[in-house]
């Protein structure tokens, strides 16, 4: 049984294809699954349905009007979930978030996959509402009540085990991979004179590092360009954005893509001279292992699960250090192009 609350939750991003990508994988396996869906605008659910579930059976559920804003509540979702699992006997439960059933009947068994651990880790940032309760909750109700929990990373491993020492002997560490559509063979081009971003505008993605850094950066290499993509969907963040860049001096310098498909993402990722990664936190790094599948190179901040991850192919700066970052990019534009995997920032 595969619980798709996460992509009532965002459009499209990282989480929504990793789980794309292993759904794509069922028809090849001996899994039977069972799909719990509401109706949504992510793309990868929209992709699922064009696919109409490889055959598979899905159990719609509603997401208007007030009990639909309830069913994103994890004590809620749980107390529903118990309904709409007692009927299968024998079961495994997988929820693409931290929400389980209440209650395991009829010989339920659950896995929970956890992503990371930034409801804990950045609890100063958050502001302290009934969303950011019910999210500490799930976590803590999905590491009590798992069979067995998938960390995505040693470091979400570790940072699970700072605050639930007791559920060391049920967390696994499985990284994640990249899909098909990253590994095939492209034509050898030239990368354009760009640095990409790729992300949300969240604080821990700490893109506002780089755009610093890109203003200086940007009058010494006036035929260097800035890409962006991911959701700035709040008017007055984005407002405040545009401004930021005219302040500047680079609003010409700077594309923001927005919300990009996957195919139109792996042609900017294998197209640009190199991947920025300023964040000050991650569970995992999908953008890192993806530049490394296309052969981009990349920047990024020196925090645990990217060194965990590219220890060995990217270039690396402090996420509080914009001067070492500028450095970087420069390092980046006086390298010749063949050159640019030798970098070591």
């Amino acid at each position: 049984l595969y619980d798709l609350i996460y992509f009532s939750s965002q459009e499209f991003g990282g989480i929504s294809r990793m789980w794309l990508e292993y759904f794509m994988q069922l028809p090849n396996s001996n899994v039977e699954p069972v799909f719990l869906a509401r109706p949504n605008n992510n793309m990868v659910q929209e992709y699922l349905e064009q696919m109409n579930y490889h055959d598979a059976p899905v159990i719609w559920e509603g997401s208007e009007g007030f009990k639909g804003k309830l069913g994103r509540l994890g004590f809620w979702r749980g107390l529903t979930l118990v309904n709409k699992t007692r009927k299968f006997s024998d079961a495994i439960f997988h929820s693409t978030d931290y929400i389980n059933p209440l209650a395991k009947l009829n010989g339920l068994r659950t896995v929970t996959t956890i992503h990371d651990m930034v409801y804990w880790d950045q609890k100063e940032r958050f502001e302290k509402n009934i969303w950011y309760w019910d999210k500490v909750w799930a976590t803590y109700h999905s590491l009590r009540f798992s069979d067995a929990v998938v960390a995505v990373s040693e470091t979400t491993k570790q940072a699970i085990l700072t605050y639930f020492p007791w559920a060391e002997e049920k967390v696994h560490v499985i990284h994640h991979g990249v899909g098909e559509s990253f590994r095939k063979t492209r034509p050898e081009k030239l990368k354009s004179k760009r640095f990409l971003f790729l992300g949300g505008r969240n604080h821990y993605k700490n893109y506002n590092l780089l755009v610093e850094a890109f203003s200086h950066f940007a009058p010494d290499y006036p035929d260097w360009t800035l890409h962006v993509t991911g959701a700035n969907t709040f008017a007055n963040t984005r407002n405040a954005e545009l401004e930021k860049y005219k302040s500047l001096g680079i609003a010409e310098r700077v594309v923001d893509h927005g919300l990009v498909d996957q195919e139109t993402l792996i042609e900017l990722l294998a197209g640009s001279r190199a991947l920025v990664i300023p964040s000050l936190n991650e569970g995992f790094n999908f953008p890192l292992i993806e530049a490394m599948a296309v052969g981009t190179h990349v920047l990024s901040s020196n925090i645990p699960v990217s060194l965990e991850l590219g220890k060995d192919y990217a270039s690396f700066f402090s996420p509080t250090d914009g001067t070492a970052l500028l450095e970087a990019m420069r390092k980046t534009a006086d390298c010749p192009p063949s050159e640019t995997d030798l970098i070591n920032a």
